[in-house]
């Protein structure tokens, strides 16, 4: 995975050390494993100054899945607090999933206490809800819905201005392919400005590379789990292996792409909470909100 051709010889581009380098080839360097960790957190530093992502003094909620991109972002977003003037907290949801959503959380846990910081955990068993289709509603569209509403109503009792998410380079490139087959020609931005049910959003992670979160954490000693959601599907990922294979045949290739495309396409529509659940009272576009619907659905049966 990190043997890919780069435009580098076989020094460091940091420090110069000669030696056998790491080779991230969307980043078009080669470093050493002592100024890795260090180039990845002044890439995501940089990202997040220009695209204006935080304020001084903000706290920033880390959503915490347990798996590696994740650990990664919360790792690097401690790293760079002091410089940036941020508070870090981790924020996890425990989504019900049996003994991968027990072992998400223990290791959101170990991750944050790591770091020394703050976790926060919700959980779906809470609101008396459970994670299944609906209609014509798939589990994992399900899953995601209430995830979502549940974080936001985390970081509103917490005051919490920014929630930071670990959408990697690779996720953003599978959106945007998504997007253009199916005739959706808008893109997820870094950032979405706050909105009234909801703080700012960001994703630092943007413009790194799974292969580089994959190799920070490990470096290290990251606490991480690789356990997989017993709902996962591979079809669902398929397009990642598109951009792996033009980035072995053109390298740096998926960073200009993403780039290119995030100044061609629209911005992702983003959905403003017009109205308040007849239910619980929190903000959504419909009669109930993503978790009064479900467990209505639930009740019903």
């Amino acid at each position: 995975m990190h043997s890919r051709l780069v435009f580098h010889d076989d020094s460091c581009a940091v420090c110069k050390a000669e030696g056998e380098p790491i080779r991230i080839s969307e980043f078009g360097k080669a470093l050493c494993s002592e100024c890795f960790p260090g180039f990845v957190q002044r890439r995501v530093e940089s990202l997040m100054r220009r695209r204006f992502m935080y304020k001084r003094g903000d706290t920033i909620g880390v959503a915490l899945s347990g798996g590696k991109d994740s650990a990664a972002l919360a790792h690097i977003m401690n790293s760079l607090r002091a410089r940036l003037r941020i508070s870090i907290i981790g924020l996890h949801t425990n989504m019900g999933l049996g003994e991968f959503s027990d072992t998400s959380e223990q290791t959101a846990a170990r991750l944050c206490d790591h770091l020394s910081i703050e976790l926060h955990v919700t959980k779906v068993a809470d609101e008396g809800v459970r994670i299944e289709p609906v209609g014509q509603f798939r589990q994992c569209s399900v899953c995601g819905a209430v995830r979502r509403a549940l974080l936001n109503r985390l970081t509103a009792r917490l005051d919490v201005q920014v929630l930071a998410t670990g959408h990697t380079l690779d996720d953003i490139l599978q959106f945007m392919l998504k997007g253009i087959l199916s005739g959706r020609l808008d893109a997820p931005r870094p950032m979405l400005e706050p909105a009234s049910h909801r703080p700012r959003k960001i994703k630092p992670l943007y413009f790194t590379p799974e292969a580089a979160t994959d190799l920070y954490v490990d470096l290290l000693d990251v606490p991480y789990t690789d356990s997989v959601c017993p709902e996962f599907d591979p079809a669902g990922h398929r397009f990642k292996e598109i951009f792996k294979l033009l980035e072995a045949k053109a390298p740096m290739a998926t960073i200009q792409f993403a780039h290119t495309m995030l100044k061609a396409m629209k911005p992702a529509e983003v959905e403003e909470m017009q109205r308040t659940c007849a239910i619980c009272g929190e903000p959504t576009n419909a009669t109930y909100c993503p978790i009064c619907r479900l467990r209505r659905a639930q009740e019903a049966q």
